[in-house]
Order: structure tokens, then sequence, then C-alpha cells
């Protein structure tokens, strides 16, 4: 009998999350194939949305998300390969009313002046390309996605006019953020 070595930790971890990327692709193409009612999203124009630069607006995409759960998951994984930062769940969230997100420099965080809302990113001194959207998943796969305004000093400063579950996504500590 012929005895053969085991896999190492990494050799694992690198074929569990290939498979699981093949799994991702093989059900986005089989639903594709078979979906004859609505225009199917090809992996491009996942790739495309999750770099900031799909022609989809968000109400569309948002959409497209909630009727599938597959590509909800290729997106998902896509956005954490791609975005310039990832801030994952906030474990120790506290008491704050917003958690305070920060990952290489670049932070986030909720403000509050005479009853508006802000989002401010601060960005790395010497950040090369600043985002251009701003992507906030709960654990749930729900999800909202803005477009970012330029930044200026470093900083991207924007009002949340009307945007309820902007607001509750970004408070929520177990939420992803994404900029893209």
């Amino acid at each position: 009998m012929t005895d053969y070595p085991l896999p190492t930790e990494a050799e694992m971890t690198t074929l569990e999350r290939t498979l699981g990327e093949d799994k991702i692709v093989d059900a986005l193409l089989s639903e594709n194939a078979s979906d004859e009612t609505s225009q199917p999203i090809a992996v491009r124009r996942l790739y495309a949305q999750a770099v900031g630069e799909g022609a989809m607006t968000a109400n569309e995409f948002a959409m497209a998300l909630a009727a599938s759960p597959p590509r909800r998951v290729a997106f998902q994984r896509m956005l954490r390969t791609l975005a310039a930062y990832h801030f994952p769940a906030v474990r120790a969230a506290g008491t704050a009313w917003a958690p305070h997100r920060e990952i290489a420099g670049c932070h986030i965080d909720l403000g509050e002046d005479d009853g508006q809302l802000f989002v401010i990113i601060a960005l790395p001194s010497g950040a090369v390309a600043p985002p251009k959207t701003l992507t906030v998943i709960d654990e749930a796969g729900n999800g909202r996605r803005v477009a970012l305004p330029e930044a200026l000093r470093g900083v991207i400063h924007f009002p949340i006019v009307e945007d309820e579950e902007l607001v509750t996504l970004l408070r929520n500590p177990e939420s992803e953020v994404f900029l893209a």
C-alpha cells in the first residue's frame, strides 16, 4: 500500500477556497443558462459592479442580487478580493451609537451635525486612487451601495439624505464595509 502525504493546513485552506469559488462559478453559469425570465448577470458585470464601474443603478443591482443567492455570494467574494479596503464585522462594538471602523490607516465614522448625519471616510496618507463606491452588507446579505464624492485632502465626507437603510447598515457592528 502506498502512503501519500497529507496536505498541509495552508494547502487545505487554498483547496477549500478554490472549490468554493468553483461552486459559485458553476452556480452562476447554471443559473444564467436557465434564467429565461430576467437578464442574467455575467461574471464580468459582477466584477464591474464590484470595482465601481458597473452601469446598473443601485436599485437594479440590489434587486438582481436579492433574486439570486449565488449571485449575492459571488459578489461578496469579489468585493472581499477586489475592494481597496475591506472592513470586516466589528466584534467589540461597545456602546457607541455607530461603530468606528478602521483598517490599514483608513477609517469610517458616522457623524452628526444639527440633526444631519454624515459619513466620514479618512483615507491613509499616500493613498494612490481614492475609492469610487462604498458598499455595506449585513450578516443576512442585505446591502446598500453608494457612489462616493471626490476626496478632499484625503477625506471623503457626504451627507446621508433619506437613506435609513444605509444608516442602519453602518450602525450594525455585524455589517461588512467595502471601499472599491
